[in-house]
């Protein structure tokens, strides 16, 4: 695996642009650059009524209990949910559906619009605050959160890391990059003691694709599709900026995107001799030097 120190080069060329590792002989992947995104929240059980024009740029539908648009209640329970919600999701008649839309690029105005209104109807309703797409309760913290530049954004505010238990390990997956404009990241087969250092990894990675989204939107206007490199370094300033942190002295973790199904798998670098194991136990390593694995 070609893991090097920022700013050394380890006998490889690393150049940075706009924020950008990129390593060159790399082939590229072509990806598809909506022209429109849609964020839904739901506001369970709201108690009072709802007031007339809190959605600027968006809607606010009444929804009966059981719509579709509504998760599961064991994804809920998975994603946090207390019971109080459940029983609240459980009982209620009606929920109010906001729904905001826009495209790529930054600023993501069609999330922090579902989101202000969202928590706006939440505060004047007493209802509770939901995101479907990731079965979370929304925080107040990702309510709020609307920075002025993009590389203050947080994806773990819109972005839901995981993991299920499968007879060869854990798939981990993101929830919540197809509304900013990307497929979603997974890995199949990962040891279960690698995943907390795999989720802060893959969060990282979600950060980064990102910002070189963005990047690439704000260079050249009207996008419908981009080459990007299959291959690309997760560094520690990525997992600094993702996790909102002072970086770390540490190594880059140099990942592959396997296409297929929707989904961007992430695979060892061409060129690694060794496992598949090995390669996710090595870049655990190197991106978090006080990892125990």
């Amino acid at each position: 695996m070609s893991l090097c120190p920022i700013g050394s080069g380890a006998g490889r060329l690393v150049v940075s642009v706009r924020g950008r590792t990129v390593v060159p002989m790399a082939q590229t992947l072509t990806l598809p650059v909506p022209g429109t995104l849609t964020a839904r929240l739901i506001v369970l059980d709201p108690r009072r009524p709802a007031p007339e024009g809190i959605s600027r740029g968006g809607r606010v539908e009444e929804i009966k209990a059981g719509h579709p648009a509504l998760p599961q209640p064991a994804l809920l329970a998975r994603g946090g949910a207390p019971a109080e919600v459940l029983d609240r999701m459980g009982r209620a008649e009606r929920h109010l559906l906001v729904e905001a839309s826009g495209p790529a690029g930054w600023p993501p105005r069609h999330l922090f619009e579902a989101m202000t209104s969202g928590g706006a109807l939440a505060h004047l309703t007493g209802g509770v605050l939901i995101d479907p797409l990731t079965a979370r309760v929304v925080a107040p913290e990702s309510i709020d959160h609307a920075p002025g530049g993009p590389g203050a954004f947080l994806p773990q505010h819109y972005v839901r890391v995981s993991a299920a238990t499968h007879a060869d390990g854990l798939r981990m997956s993101t929830t919540g990059l197809s509304r900013l404009g990307l497929p979603e990241v997974r890995t199949l087969g990962l040891p279960p003691y690698l995943g907390q250092a795999w989720a802060r990894l893959t969060n990282s990675l979600a950060y980064h694709l990102v910002q070189d989204l963005w990047a690439d939107l704000e260079e050249t206007l009207g996008l419908t599709s981009r080459e990007v490199p299959d291959e690309l370094s997760v560094t520690p300033d990525d997992v600094a900026m993702a996790e909102s942190e002072n970086p770390l002295t540490a190594y880059e973790a140099r990942v592959r995107l396997w296409p297929g199904n929707g989904h961007l798998t992430l695979v060892p670098p061409r060129g690694f001799a060794g496992s598949e194991s090995q390669w996710r136990s090595e870049a655990v390593i190197m991106l978090f030097p006080a990892a125990r694995i």
